[in-house]
């Protein structure tokens, strides 16, 4: 990976996933991006009685932008001391299309967000920015809880669904296995009244045969629901990292089938990278 992009938002969780993201980025030799998207908030004295917004001054606009970019160049000039390249972007506007300009601009290899550890009211309204990004980013993006704290390398975990071809991104997810001392955990959950419409077996033979070279843990485990198998997975396994591959949904398929990974994002305590898997 060249170059990573960390999102932050100054909480708890984006300064975890920041932390984070140095690690990541030294163990790989990136350059790292922080990236912020400012969206002024306007005081109630720049809102007319009508409810017409009138623009903020140009003094304080530039005072928060001031502010910003001093708080993260601290980031960079820390990264200095450890040999390690990083940059600020800061753009105006809302999180989403401000990073698929960034996106657009610059080849990023890794998007690192970080996830709170109590959502707002708000975020679970109209749904966080993490889970909103989830199938329109077509890079992979890693998800970190604001409590997490342990290695990210000590053990990786692949969550296969075994229902399409994921090869390129099994052998993605080995090289963060090869950051740390244990083989990467490939694992499948068989759920109740799943149906396959392609056998199992024929995914995994496919599987096994490409990555013959290489020394994985295969683990099939029986479970009731997504949600509790994935967990008690998670559990046996110690797992400080698991990836996952995701299929770009529309609106009618989000509806009949939701995605599990955008709900599993919610629940998974650790780590969690999704790579983007196009039709």
């Amino acid at each position: 990976m060249k170059t990573i992009l960390v999102s932050t938002d100054f909480s708890e969780g984006s300064e975890n996933a920041m932390q984070h993201a140095q690690i990541i980025a030294r163990a790989y030799g990136s350059t790292l991006i922080y990236f912020h998207a400012h969206f002024p908030m306007l005081p109630n004295q720049f809102i007319d009685p009508n409810g017409m917004s009138i623009s903020m001054p140009v003094e304080d606009f530039q005072e928060s932008m001031k502010s910003i970019h001093q708080s993260l160049e601290k980031w960079v000039k820390e990264d200095e001391v450890q040999g390690l390249n990083s940059k600020v972007i800061v753009k105006v506007g809302e999180v989403k299309p401000c990073l698929q300009e960034v996106l657009s601009e610059i080849l990023i290899d890794l998007v690192i967000i970080g996830k709170t550890s109590s959502p707002s009211f708000l975020e679970t309204l109209l749904g966080s920015t993490t889970k909103s990004l989830l199938h329109e980013l077509e890079v992979p993006m890693l998800v970190i809880p604001a409590n997490f704290t342990e290695d990210i390398f000590q053990q990786t975990l692949y969550a296969s669904q075994l229902e399409f071809d994921e090869i390129s991104f099994i052998q993605a997810a080995n090289q963060w296995a090869k950051h740390g001392k244990k083989s990467m955990v490939l694992a499948h959950l068989n759920e109740d009244f799943e149906t396959d419409l392609v056998p199992n077996d024929q995914f995994l033979k496919e599987i096994k045969s490409a990555m013959k070279k290489e020394e994985l843990v295969y683990v099939q485990a029986d479970a009731k629901s997504f949600q509790t198998g994935l967990l008690k997975l998670i559990k046996e396994q110690k797992a400080s990292l698991i990836c996952m591959t995701t299929h770009k949904r529309n609106i009618l398929s989000q509806l009949v089938t939701p995605s599990k990974t955008r709900a599993a994002i919610e629940f998974i305590p650790i780590p969690t990278l999704v790579y983007y898997a196009k039709d």
